[in-house]
């Protein structure tokens, strides 16, 4: 199987046999929950959100009724291997069915020693299957909680309220089937990415997906410009949209702090873009055409090497 890459937000799902992963994969994916995969098999699923590239690992579920965890220790070490770096947080999913088992103590136990309690801390998301059995719990209650308030009430087992601090309550409840279906479904798939993006991720990752970003709003700039006309004048639409989004870019780098030594690169030309740009009204049609070539050059030799490059070999 191929590994992932640098690019992209990588997320892997960990879980024991029958606790709902490719159920939870397929969900944010999009996908129909009548897709299943087999029990030996890896899958790896990509979504763009918001600008983003999520990468989600679906992995087979953990048999837990054996004491020798060799064999899910192994299936555990093949997954990461996948991302050669480290996944940028690990979905550990559970079914609330209204018990907690033996084999779920045992799967936790095995979480921590393989992965270390500040990857547990730092990067872990606890993810409760069959919502709908919740539901169907609290419209039994005199006084129904919400699903937060459930598990800061939780005094025990012992594994579950160490699992629900050491994720500090990153805690989503999942709707992968049941009454309300496709509205909740979608509202869980929000709730856990914006969790994951908003209190997983270092400053380090969301440094790098605001470069991306950039260089993608850059590039698309370059492209706008190419085929933007030079004359009869320089005052169409295109063209003070592209004036406009220069700005807002600069305004994006500058509230992402520019101290940044790779931002602050990036804001260097967008500047001298901005410049240029601005520079082109004041010449004449054949030095408007020459400046505006060069602009993009430079546009497409930061924002895409390997494609200049090319460009560059052919032309």
């Amino acid at each position: 199987m191929t590994s992932l890459g640098s690019n992209g937000i990588n997320l892997l799902l960990v879980g024991r046999s029958r606790s709902g992963i490719s159920s939870t994969w397929n969900s944010l994916l999009g996908r129909d929950n009548h897709c299943t995969m087999s029990e030996k098999e890896m899958r790896i699923g990509c979504k763009e959100t918001n600008g983003n590239t999520y990468n989600f690992v679906d992995m087979p579920g953990f048999q837990m009724c054996a004491e020798d965890n060799a064999g899910n220790i192994h299936i555990l070490d093949e997954a990461l291997k996948l991302c050669p770096g480290e996944f940028h947080a690990i979905l550990i999913i559970m079914s609330f069915n209204g018990r907690f088992t033996d084999e779920d103590v045992r799967f936790l136990k095995m979480l921590k020693a393989r992965l270390g309690d500040k990857f547990v801390r730092d990067r872990c998301v606890a993810v409760f299957t069959h919502g709908d059995n919740f539901d169907t719990e609290m419209s039994e209650e005199v006084e129904p909680v919400s699903f937060i308030d459930w598990c800061m009430r939780q005094t025990g087992p012992e594994q579950l309220v160490k699992l629900f601090q050491k994720c500090q309550n990153r805690i989503v409840l999942f709707y992968n089937k049941g009454k309300n279906y496709q509205e909740k479904r979608q509202k869980s798939v929000r709730e856990l990415l914006d969790l994951v993006f908003k209190n997983v991720l270092t400053g380090e990752k969301l440094l790098e997906l605001k470069r991306q970003e950039i260089v993608r709003r850059i590039l698309t700039i370059g492209i706008k410009l190419s085929g933007t006309s030079c004359a009869p004048s320089l005052t169409g639409h295109d063209f003070n949209d592209i004036l406009l989004e220069v700005k807002q870019i600069l305004l994006d780098i500058d509230s992402s702090g520019q101290g940044h030594s790779e931002l602050f690169d990036l804001r260097q030309m967008v500047m001298t873009v901005n410049n240029d740009i601005n520079y082109l009204a004041t010449l004449n049609y054949s030095d408007r055409l020459t400046t505006k070539n060069r602009i993009c050059d430079t546009i497409f030799m930061v924002a895409d090497p390997k494609a200049y490059a090319r460009r560059t070999i052919f032309s």
